[in-house]
């Protein structure tokens, strides 16, 4: 699964837009079409990660639907036991 990253703003209610030099991989390197999946993450912020469908890809923008959003799952589930000296 490929995976790109997005400023916060790109993010809107059910949709992320994605531009730039991604464009140009999604559309004419990696030849991704409607309907594939991808990972989208913000930068910054709370780092929220996305996974999504590609709904339209136009000369400037890919539009990919949010399917959901991941949870947060950078933190590992750990306990440190500290023994008093």
């Amino acid at each position: 699964m490929y995976q790109f990253f997005v400023e916060e703003d790109a993010v809107c209610k059910n949709e992320i837009f994605i531009e730039d030099s991604d464009v140009n991989h999604i559309k004419n390197v990696l030849r991704m079409k409607k309907g594939e999946k991808i990972r989208v993450c913000t930068r910054g912020g709370d780092g929220g990660c996305y996974m999504c469908e590609i709904s339209d890809i136009t000369g400037d923008t890919v539009e990919a639907e949010i399917l959901y959003k991941e949870e947060n799952t950078s933190e590992l589930p750990a306990r440190i036991d500290r023994k008093s000296v």
